[in-house]
């Protein structure tokens, strides 16, 4: 019998979860240091998505209320996007409390990279006015 093609790649309800299974697997054996590094670039990616939310909403005043923030759920989601598409681990990600543990610092890591930048960068342009 003729079956049609699966254009969209979806999965039937067990083959779902067997998928499910299996990064579950690869996510609880992933060395630390690389979930630690992939945690730093979500923790960049996290920050770099609520400087953007916070520049958009401040310039958002004369907006409606509900508007403004519907623009910066926009702006913030594009940080989540990052951190889906890039593969990162952030700390919400249910995992092994080792994994957890280093995923945590290495969120901490990537946001205090950023928060250092902003702050060096910000007295560095006060220095040269």
């Amino acid at each position: 019998m003729n079956t049609p093609s699966n254009r969209f790649n979806a999965l039937i309800p067990q083959a779902m979860a067997d998928k499910a299974e299996e990064v579950g697997v690869v996510k609880a054996t992933k060395d630390p240091l690389q979930s630690f590094y992939l945690a730093i670039t979500a923790g960049v990616f996290i920050s770099i998505a609520f400087v953007f939310y916070t520049t958009v909403t401040i310039g958002a005043d004369s907006l409606p209320f509900g508007l403004a923030k519907l623009i910066g759920g926009i702006a913030f989601s594009v940080g989540l996007i990052l951190v889906v598409i890039c593969g990162g681990e952030l700390f919400t990600t249910p995992q092994l409390l080792q994994n957890w543990i280093v995923v945590y610092l290495g969120n901490i890591t990537g946001g205090g990279f950023i928060v250092g930048m902003t702050y060096w960068t910000i007295h560095r342009r006060a220095a040269n006015t």
